[in-house]
């Protein structure tokens, strides 16, 4: 079984305790916010008791990738 090299994605930390995880050489540019054109999901995180709660912001590749 052979799978197919998937397009890289990367982790932008932005103020306010949030990280967009947006697609690398999209088809469109991804604003960093929550009204971008790909309509990102967004999910709250802890990452540990103490430390702060963070928001993801996990933006959708518009190019076919899964």
């Amino acid at each position: 079984m052979t799978t197919e090299p998937q397009a890289p994605w990367a982790n932008v930390w932005t103020d306010d305790a949030v990280v967009h995880l947006v697609p690398i050489e999209d088809i469109v540019w991804h604003e960093f916010s929550d009204s971008c054109v790909c309509g990102p999901d967004s999910e709250p995180h802890r990452p540990q008791a103490a430390g702060p709660d963070v928001s993801y912001v996990i933006h959708h590749a518009l190019d076919g990738r899964p």
